[in-house]
């Protein structure tokens, strides 16, 4: 009888709080993944307890006293979760050391929810009317993840640059993530190392999160008197910026600081730690994928269509091109498309290359704007593990190669 009451009690508390999580779902919308897995987690806990009773109660301790018998519950629980937290917590730390097969549930938690967001981690960056936000300006901060720890210093403008080059550079880089050099220090980005090499005097303009819409607007900010060459970096996420610009007649809007700060609050709660967080929602995660597998097979899904709706989105990209204030007459625009590794491709290259050859555009842009491809170049061991940017490596290569695209026939 006692066997049926423990079940009973613990069923009851787990409907308690799915109903709970219900609420603060609906409640606390700002922080909903932290109050779902923290109460996931408590169920998985109590679940586990009462697994561990029974089986003790029955079989491994049933001829010894019940004060023993829950002692050694509660040991065996606590060890069940902690060893595995521990390990957990030193493979976030060391993903070098991962197993193979742990990586991809690796990634898809530390994206997720243990993730330092750069743009909306208070210390590096601040609201923009204009932009939503920018780095925060005329500022030295520490931006880190397990992965890397990087200093930025930023400009007047909220850009990861000196003073210097906003004074008429002759090249500007825009782009997001990527280009900004997420997980490299300053000198490292490719940017820094185009300057490097050309001799020419280069703005990295590029912030996180950027579309193509709000790269072209922080362009319009800088000093372009003396712009010759323009690095646009694009990235498959821009995709839903640009779209939503071109559907509301070509016009950006920004949402107030309210919204800003919601997106703060969402991210310091989403990364708030709780003892087992790492382990239980990992194989929460895991176990998700798995049973969503089982239950509804998924076909192979091609990058080009579904993925990413390729030819719409170098559609609207060169559209926006077309709409924008530079100077194709004056200015050289090269193209990169950096994404995860994959990700990545020469499709949207390709298919931008074909639109600015195709006679509704090719006046316009002059033969002034140049794709430059450089997914044949970058392998496994220019990305990081876990996060999905670009290592010092990486930014090495591609300012190789915008060196030599740029500047062979000079």
């Amino acid at each position: 009888m006692r066997f049926l009451r423990k079940t009973l009690w613990v069923t009851g508390l787990i409907l308690l709080l799915e109903l709970l999580k219900r609420l603060f779902d609906r409640v606390f919308n700002e922080a909903i993944l932290f109050h779902h897995n923290l109460l996931t987690s408590l169920q998985a806990v109590i679940l586990l307890w009462l697994i561990i009773t029974l089986l003790s109660e029955w079989v491994i301790f049933r001829k010894k006293a019940a004060s023993i018998i829950t002692r050694n519950v509660f040991i065996i629980t606590f060890s069940v979760i902690a060893f595995p937290e521990m390990l957990f917590t030193y493979y976030l730390h060391h993903p070098s050391r991962l197993p193979a097969f742990l990586v991809p549930v690796f990634r898809r938690y530390y994206g997720g929810l243990q993730r330092n967001i750069i743009q909306f981690n208070p210390s590096c960056s601040v609201y923009d009317s204009s932009l939503f936000y920018t780095l925060k300006p005329s500022s030295g901060f520490v931006f880190d993840n397990y992965e890397f720890s990087d200093t930025f210093y930023t400009n007047r403008m909220g850009l990861r640059d000196d003073a210097g080059s906003l004074v008429k550079p002759e090249i500007i880089c825009i782009g997001d993530s990527y280009a900004m050099g997420w997980g490299v220090r300053q000198p490292e980005t490719f940017a820094e190392q185009l300057g490097i090499r050309s001799g020419k005097k280069v703005l990295n303009a590029a912030i996180a999160s950027y579309g193509t819409v709000r790269e072209l607007k922080n362009l319009y900010r800088l000093d372009t008197s003396n712009l010759h060459y323009l690095v646009i970096q694009y990235c498959h996420n821009d995709f839903e910026e640009n779209a939503k610009f071109a559907g509301q007649d070509y016009s950006l809007k920004i949402s107030p600081e309210k919204v800003y700060d919601s997106c703060i609050n969402t991210h310091y709660w989403n990364k708030a730690y709780f003892p087992g967080k790492h382990f239980i929602t990992m194989c929460k995660i895991a176990g998700s994928e798995k049973l969503s597998g089982l239950l509804r097979p998924r076909k192979e899904q091609s990058y080009d269509s579904s993925v990413f709706q390729l030819k719409d989105a170098a559609l609207i990209f060169v559209k926006i091109l077309l709409h924008s204030a530079i100077n194709f007459n004056k200015c050289k625009v090269f193209v990169l498309d950096l994404n995860e590794k994959a990700s990545m491709n020469n499709s949207f290259l390709d298919e931008v290359k074909a639109l600015a050859a195709s006679s509704s555009y090719r006046e316009h842009f002059n033969n002034n704007l140049t794709t430059v491809p450089v997914a044949d170049i970058l392998g496994p061991e220019d990305y990081y593990i876990l996060d999905d940017h670009l290592r010092a490596s990486g930014h090495q290569k591609i300012a190789g190669r915008l060196d030599r695209v740029m500047f062979s026939q000079n």
